[in-house]
Parts: C-alpha cells; sequence; structure tokens
C-alpha cells in the first residue's frame, strides 16, 4: 500500500471524511484526495499531526511495519475463507468484527460480518428474542453498505441474497422481494453450456453429466421446498421427490440425496403415527435410520463418487462442507425421542429396537 492508501484505509476507520481531515491539517482537500489517489505525498511536516489524528505511530502510517500487517491480513483471510464450516458464531463474529475495523472497506470482511450476525440472530440462544431483532437489524445495515457501495459483483450479490433472509427471518416480506427482484438474472447461455462446446469425447460426457446431476439436484430441492415448509405441505411433491430420486439413482449409492431421502422418510413416518399406522411409522423410522446412517458415512469418507448410470463419475466433496454440530444419527435419535406423535408406539417392542440399534451403531458396535 502507498501512504496515500493508508492514509484513506486509517481515515475511514476513524470516520473521518476527506474534509474534516483537510481541516484538521490545515490544508484543501483537493491535496488530501491528491494523497489518497497517489498523485501526491503529504509534506514530512504533516507526519506527526497525521499520526495523531489517525491513532497509529509513524512506522505504521509509513508502512514500516507491512510484514505484520501482512500476517494480519492473512489470517484474517483464512478465517473469511472458512467462516461458513464454523459452528461457534459467537467466537466468529469477534473475529469478523476484529477484521472489519482493522480493514474498513473491505467488503469481503464486512459480508462476512453480516452474513455471521444472521448466525448468530438466527441461533437457538437468541430466537424469537430482542437480540435477535438487534442482531438482524445490524446484519441488515451491514449489507445495506455493501450492495450501495461495493464494485464487486460476487460479493453484492452474495449480500443482495443475505439481506432477502434478514427480511424473511424478521417477517417483513415485502422488502424480502425488493432486494430479491435485484438480484441478477440468470444469463440466457451459462458457463456450463459453453464450456460443453469447447469439449470433446469423454472430457465432454464427464461435463454433460455434471450438468444432468445439478439440474436433478435443484429438481429435487425444488420439490422438497413444496413440501418440506411453514407455508404449505404439498404431498404429492414429497412423493414425486422419492420417486424420481429411487428411479434415476437406480443403485441406492444415493450419496448427497440421502438428505432428500432421511426428511421423507420420517415425514412419512410422523403422518403414519398421527393416522394410528403404528407399524408403517416403524418401517419409515428404521428407513429414516438407515438414511442418516448412509449421509454420515459419506462425511466420513470426505470425496465420493456416484456409480448410477446417469451420474457415474460424478464427484462430491463434502471434506469443507457446513455441518450443524453432531451427526444425522444424533438428529434421528433426538427427533423421535422428542416428536410427541411417536408417544402412542414408544413403548413398543420395535420403537426401543430401533432406538438400541442407533445407540449401537454410532458406539460402533
Amino acid at each position: 500500500m502507498t501512504i496515500g492508501e493508508r492514509i484513506k484505509v486509517l481515515r475511514r476507520k476513524n470516520d473521518l471524511t476527506q474534509e474534516r481531515l483537510a481541516e484538521y491539517l490545515s490544508v484543501s482537500s483537493q491535496a488530501v484526495s491528491k494523497w489518497e489517489c497517489g498523485l501526491a505525498c503529504p509534506d514530512l511536516a504533516l507526519i506527526g499531526p497525521l499520526t495523531k489524528l489517525l491513532h497509529v505511530t509513524a512506522d505504521e502510517l509509513l508502512g514500516l511495519e507491512q510484514a505484520s500487517q501482512d500476517e494480519r491480513r492473512a489470517y484474517f483471510d483464512a478465517e473469511y475463507h472458512q467462516y461458513w464450516m464454523k459452528v461457534d458464531y459467537a467466537a466468529d463474529l469477534e473475529i469478523a468484527k476484529q477484521a472489519v475495523a482493522e480493514y474498513p472497506g473491505e467488503y469481503k470482511y464486512l459480508e462476512w460480518l453480516a452474513s455471521v450476525e444472521w448466525y448468530v440472530g438466527y441461533s437457538v440462544e437468541y430466537a424469537e428474542t430482542p437480540k435477535c431483532t438487534e442482531y438482524l437489524e445490524s446484519s441488515i445495515r451491514h449489507f445495506q453498505m455493501i450492495i450501495e457501495d461495493c464494485n464487486d459483483t460476487e460479493i453484492r450479490n452474495s449480500a443482495i441474497s443475505g439481506i432477502v433472509w434478514d427480511y424473511v427471518t424478521l417477517e417483513r416480506y415485502e422488502e424480502a422481494k425488493r432486494y430479491a427482484e435485484m438480484y441478477p438474472l440468470a444469463t440466457e447461455t451459462t458457463r456450463d453450456e459453453l464450456l460443453a462446446r469447447c469439449l470433446q469425447g469423454k472430457e465432454l460426457e464427464e461435463h454433460r453429466r455434471n450438468i444432468v446431476y445439478k439440474a436433478f439436484d435443484a429438481f429435487c430441492h425444488a420439490l422438497h421446498s413444496m413440501w418440506d415448509s411453514y407455508y404449505m405441505e404439498n404431498l404429492r411433491a414429497m412423493e414425486i421427490e422419492e420417486a424420481v430420486i429411487h428411479t434415476v439413482i437406480e443403485d441406492e449409492n444415493f450419496l448427497g440425496f440421502h438428505w432428500n431421502l432421511y426428511f421423507i422418510s420420517m415425514k412419512r413416518a410422523i403422518n403414519s403415527a398421527i393416522a394410528n399406522q403404528y407399524d408403517d411409522a416403524v418401517k419409515h423410522l428404521s428407513d429414516a435410520r438407515k438414511y442418516a446412517i448412509g449421509h454420515d458415512r459419506m462425511f466420513e469418507t470426505g470425496i465420493t463418487q456416484y456409480t448410477n448410470l446417469l451420474f457415474e463419475g460424478v464427484t462430491v466433496d463434502v471434506r469443507n462442507a457446513r455441518r450443524e454440530t453432531g451427526t444425522y444419527l444424533d438428529w434421528f435419535r433426538e427427533t423421535i425421542a422428542e416428536k410427541k406423535e411417536f408417544d402412542s408406539i414408544r413403548d413398543t417392542d420395535r420403537f426401543q429396537a430401533l432406538l438400541a440399534e442407533a445407540e449401537a451403531f454410532e458406539k460402533g458396535e
């Protein structure tokens, strides 16, 4: 960084405008602008006053501590690139705050802070409390700063997506919709389609399989959102989702689609218990347990490949995927222990056997 760039960063950190800094130094605002643009440098006589105004040492202002600054930025960059993998949101929030304070104007750090504020506000600890609203409102303000000032398309789009989630969480749907409509439309020709024109032979075949896989994954998640939501329960969509997964992945190497099948089986089990169809309820719970185990095994493996005819060779890499605390098998046990719908079958031998099997598997027995 040039001295002008450092003055710009430090001025913003101290909430000073160019005009205000110029007033304190008895120079023109044009002079400050020239420093920051690299067209001129401040007189040596101004170094002392600048350090006092910007609350730094002369070494920091002149860039003589650049090595330590570079180390600090490398630390924040590493934290930023893995923030979505963490589950200790409160600790991550403090790191994000430090990054924003030390590097004001670095929009990726501001997007990091706003995102973690949503995670903290939406957490179980603060759900439906004034603290939740406080965090979400702060997240909105930070996302708005990015949307208004940032020229990086990727970061800006991420901020638009984030602010929509903030407003939806606050049930302010009209404002959410306004920002959702700001999100760019998909281009007529996608990158995948352009790449397909450039590839040949086996490389093209693998590329086409990946395109089909991504389209199928999006289709299944769209169906899932039609029945697994607070707003609708379209069980026909659930039936179609289950049927197409079994049809396409005929060898039952479901990998990522264990997630879909787990929730379908749990929903079927709940509905069967409500209808007093207890044998069916236990059968669906057994299926849910099987899919939970399949999902957890995928994460233990890290990198896996589909083997069915359509997706053969498509790789799934979950080594850096965000996971909630615990496993799906933990989630399965907690769900069947807490759901009141299962009270009528809780004392049956088959239900107790199912619990015992889940516990035994988790212990490696």
